[in-house]
């Protein structure tokens, strides 16, 4: 699985400024898991929400991504 075009897909939901600490393995044959960070510009709670869900799906569509932990950030990371 290509870590670019992964972060390419996330990079382009709206509302997602950056894309970092992307980490993706394989648990088993087949079924992989990712965690990473997701900037996006400080928003109402239900705003970060969707752009969580709209990530998951994504990843889930796209990459056949069912395991991800996706942190959502309004300031830069340290």
């Amino acid at each position: 699985m290509d870590q670019a075009e992964v972060v390419k897909t996330l990079r382009s939901i709206r509302g997602v400024n950056e894309v970092h600490h992307v980490h993706l393995w394989t648990i088993s044959s087949g079924i992989h898991a990712l965690s990473a960070h997701l900037a996006i510009d400080d928003q109402m709670t239900s705003q970060s929400d969707a752009i969580l869900r709209q990530a998951e799906e994504a990843l889930e569509h796209a990459f056949d991504i069912h395991h991800s932990t996706l942190q959502i950030e309004h300031a830069p990371c340290k």
